[in-house]
């Protein structure tokens, strides 16, 4: 059985990647998330999240860190498409629910060019 792990290459950490996506890429905006994507070299997408201190405590945010890596892992518009994407969450939205999330990263996803 494959491993349901939210794989360390499908992640963006380095400082420098950032700031490339965010500085270079095109972005998308829904509701309560601003998505910034960049065509890579991978035949896969990578995944960076941030989330401000002012969304709520660390516990809230690595709670929505840990649902918007879900929604990105079994969305099936994102398998096989090399995309660098970052995602950042908007101020205000400190009861936003996984489904929501869910619902609002599939509708970006569709919009990638």
């Amino acid at each position: 059985m494959r491993s349901q792990r939210f794989s360390i290459k499908l992640r963006i950490r380095k400082t420098g990647e950032f700031k490339k996506i965010l500085q270079q890429g095109k972005k998308i905006s829904t509701k309560s998330l601003m998505i910034y994507y960049l065509p890579n070299r991978f035949d896969y997408s990578r995944l960076g999240i941030s989330i401000s201190k002012s969304a709520g405590g660390a516990v809230a945010r690595n709670l929505r860190k840990r649902w918007i890596r879900e929604a990105f892992r079994t969305s099936p518009l994102i398998r096989g498409r090399g995309f660098d994407i970052v995602v950042l969450m908007r101020n205000g939205f400190n009861e936003i629910d996984f489904q929501s999330i869910q619902e609002q990263l599939k509708g970006a996803m569709e919009k990638l060019e």
